[in-house]
């Protein structure tokens, strides 16, 4: 049963995560612990980075896939029996890895040096009441 329920928690993970906009996500591998008997594809996936087919920052050219490739070519954590590897998801271009940013995406910041800067957007407008 515990098998079941962490597949029922990466799959509404998944759902939740890709319905709020996430563009990839960093795979995470138990295979440091002492005495987890890992798979060594997850521990070869383990903090790499998967790009989230067809989300908004690829629509727009802000991102590429990286190295990794995309989530949807691999084994999702928990689906493999005792799988316990966990994603975590990024749903902002700043928090990719540098490789899957695209010339697009740094000519936008720099045209627009308060993107994703809340306190830079607060300023201005604290500035513009007075």
């Amino acid at each position: 049963m515990v098998d079941q329920t962490h597949k029922l928690i990466a799959n509404i993970d998944n759902i939740i995560a890709t319905d709020g906009g996430a563009i990839a996500a960093v795979w995470h591998s138990h295979w440091r612990q002492p005495n987890y008997d890992y798979r060594e594809p997850h521990k070869d996936r383990d903090l790499k980075t998967y790009a989230i087919r067809g989300n908004w920052a690829l629509k727009k050219g802000f991102m590429k896939v990286g190295p990794a490739g995309y989530l949807d070519e691999i084994t999702q954590p928990g689906e493999e029996v005792f799988c316990r590897c966990y994603l975590t998801y990024i749903y902002n271009v700043r928090s990719l890895p540098d490789e899957m940013k695209t010339e697009k995406w740094r000519k936008f910041i720099e045209g627009n040096k308060s993107v994703g800067r809340r306190s830079a957007n607060f300023e201005t407008i604290k500035t513009e009441d007075k």
